[in-house]
């Protein structure tokens, strides 16, 4: 997993490099073990003056401020409030010396009296109970400030949540790969000397635990949130020290005009990634978030429904505007990005301006989810822009949504699930889904099952007004555009289809591809379309795209038009031109020669046109050019090459040419 490279860092670093990493000329011991031929200076840190050895002066012996209400929460405030962040486990009850003082059998009530820590049990490690100490100890001193916590390199162990609500909060790391906080608790753990499992304060090994990471406003509702915060994570890893649970890496509830900030950051373990509720402005960037669940690696297990895993990176929003994520992945999460108006009826807001730049949701059932609680309401304004998307089920779920722009990325249909009883598969799916979308856009994207038999519904279905997503209105001015389609051993129904009630939707110039690369021609069952209005248009092939029109009559009807040749065009706009020559039989006079295009077999058209022409006698004439717009049409549509011949004795006719498509 990835965490295991996070927890083996340190031990690789100095088997193969064999030296340790410097600051300042100091060496910080932060992530490194105990080693009592180190000289204590070592076991410091280069902001005091003073070197302290933590390994026998005692957890929170670092020389303290003149306060402990500094905003600035550097390594040494940090210390001061009992952080150690070694690697190491260091629960209440196993402190004996604290800042110079015997803590030896202290009470959870003297831990709150004498040090003044806000701890929920004696079991609690201190490297959680002095970050919430020093955040609970500002929100009472410098409520409505800044507060900056600087977190050294090395592993933190956290029993509860980091939480907070009523100040804006920076946390910085000192890299992804350096700062890790690790949340709840793993009954396989050992014990720091790793001679037998962890103990508890009653000596029973600890059990599984889960809780959240980082927890802001959490018994807030997107009601009634009154506390204004702004919250950064920079440089750091949040893991849960055990995968499952039902716990979130970060959950927060803010008002519209505070936002989050993440910055280099990565969240391991979580059975949910992020939970964001009305937080505008909000800059999500180069996060990672692994479920550290994998059912894609072709072992799932026997029996299995849906993998037990939660949502990537959920974004709630009543009045919030302007919320971008760039550079950022979720990895195994049932749906990977999910965007969602929320509110009372009759007090729902907009939700507006969100976009998704250079970002991945790996091995998800769905990778993006876009709705509203409102039947009649749609977030407006989301740009989706070279996005990789590998999911069983679905690519994105466009449910209702106003001025969607999907551009370019790649799209892959991934592994179904061999399990019979698994839910995680594509069967009957459709995997772009627009139901009420006004004025959307899917171009430039590359779509492909990677030559696996997955079972679809559909790659792309734009809806009617009877939509399977129970909103109320149907999809129109949507544009399918210039995507690449790969369907080489992939089972569907069609790969594009539209609804009859769909309006002003367009789909063109889009490039089918099988085993060895692009098609001259849609294959079969690629379209399903339904509309009949006049802004509707479906081309379905690539400009410049050849029908032959060839045939003959061995013997012409005196006088009367025949049908020479046939050919069947799909949707588009066609320029079709052919040539006719009438044969005569021995001793035949002919008087007339006239050819023309039609719609009709056997006939003339009603009006003069269609590439009609005559001449006297026989020669060769020449239909056409003519344009054909079959753009609202559905399926083929025959295009008929007729001729006649004025004659005695007798006559065939011979006829061939081609229809070009233009658009």
């Amino acid at each position: 997993m990835k965490t295991d490279k996070v927890y083996n860092m340190p031990v690789i670093i100095l088997a193969l490099l064999g030296f340790l990493f410097l600051q300042n000329g100091n060496v910080l011991s932060d992530t490194l073990p105990p080693d009592t031929t180190v000289p204590a200076s070592q076991y410091s840190s280069p902001l005091f003056a003073t070197p302290q050895d933590f390994r026998t002066v005692g957890i929170g012996s670092a020389p303290l401020p003149a306060s402990q209400n500094q905003i600035n929460v550097d390594e040494g405030t940090l210390r001061g409030w009992g952080y150690m962040g070694d690697g190491y486990h260091h629960r209440l009850f196993e402190i004996t010396n604290f800042n110079g003082m015997n803590s030896t059998g202290w009470t959870l009530a003297q831990w709150k009296t004498n040090a003044g820590l806000v701890a929920d049990s004696l079991n609690d490690e201190i490297d959680g109970v002095a970050v919430n100490s020093i955040i609970q100890k500002y929100i009472t001193t410098f409520s409505g400030s800044n507060v900056y916590i600087r977190f050294p390199k090395g592993r933190a162990y956290f029993s509860s949540p980091i939480k907070s609500c009523g100040i804006s909060i920076v946390f910085q790391g000192s890299g992804q790969d350096q700062t890790n906080l690790i949340f709840g608790s793993d009954s396989s753990w050992k014990n720091n000397a790793g001679t037998g499992p962890l103990l508890d304060s009653s000596g029973n090994p600890v059990q599984d635990k889960f809780v959240d990471g980082v927890n802001i406003c959490s018994t807030a509702t997107i009601d009634n949130a009154t506390k204004a915060d702004r919250i950064e994570l920079r440089d750091l890893t949040v893991t849960q020290a055990k995968v499952g649970g039902n716990n979130y890496g970060f959950y927060g509830v803010f008002r519209p005009f505070k936002n989050l900030y993440t910055h280099n950051i990565q969240i391991n373990n979580f059975n949910n990634c992020m939970y964001i509720v009305n937080a505008g402005g909000s800059q999500i960037e180069n996060t990672s978030c692994y479920s550290g669940v994998n059912y894609f690696s072709g072992s799932e297990p026997v029996g299995a429904m849906d993998p037990t895993v939660g949502d990537g990176i959920t974004m709630i929003g009543r009045g919030a505007f302007i919320n971008h994520i760039t550079n950022t992945i979720v990895q195994n999460y049932k749906t990977g990005y999910t965007f969602y108006a929320s509110g009372a009826v009759g007090a729902i807001g907009p939700f507006e301006d969100v976009s998704i730049l250079n970002s991945a949701a790996g091995n998800a059932k769905q990778c993006i989810k876009i709705y509203s609680s409102k039947v009649d309401y749609s977030p407006l304004e989301y740009n989706i822009d070279n996005f990789s998307c590998n999911a069983t089920s679905g690519f994105i779920d466009a449910q209702s949504v106003g001025l969607l722009t999907i551009r370019g990325g790649d799209w892959l249909v991934a592994k179904p699930f061999t399990d019979a009883n698994a839910t995680w598969k594509g069967q009957n799916q459709d995997f772009f889904r627009f139901c009420r979308v006004a004025n959307g856009t899917l171009e430039q994207a590359w779509l492909s099952n990677d030559g696996n038999g997955a079972a679809i519904g559909s790659y792309i279905h734009v809806f009617g007004s009877n939509n399977p997503c129970g909103t109320q209105g149907s999809a129109n001015g949507v544009r399918i555009i210039n995507n690449y389609l790969y369907h080489y051993n992939l089972q569907y129904s069609n790969l594009i289809a539209v609804d009859p009630t769909a309006t002003s939707v367009t789909v063109r110039d889009n490039v089918f591809a099988g085993q060895y690369g692009a098609e001259s021609h849609p294959p079969a069952n690629a379209f399903s379309w339904g509309p009949t209005d006049a802004a509707s248009a479906l081309y379905q092939g690539q400009p410049g795209e050849v029908a032959s029109v060839a045939g003959s009559v061995t013997s012409a009807p005196n006088g009367s038009p025949v049908t020479v040749a046939t050919v069947n065009l799909t949707p588009g706009v066609w320029e079709c031109s052919a040539g006719l020559i009438a044969v005569a039989g021995s001793g035949t006079s002919i008087t007339t020669t006239q050819v023309s295009f039609n719609t009709a077999p056997n006939s003339w058209p009603l009006a003069p046109g269609y590439g009609m022409s005559q001449i006297p006698g026989s020669g060769t004439l020449r239909a056409g050019p003519h344009t054909f717009d079959l753009t609202s049409t559905q399926g083929t549509t025959p295009i008929y090459l007729i001729g006649a011949a004025l004659y005695s004795g007798s006559v065939g006719l011979n006829g061939s040419g081609q229809c070009v498509r233009v658009r």
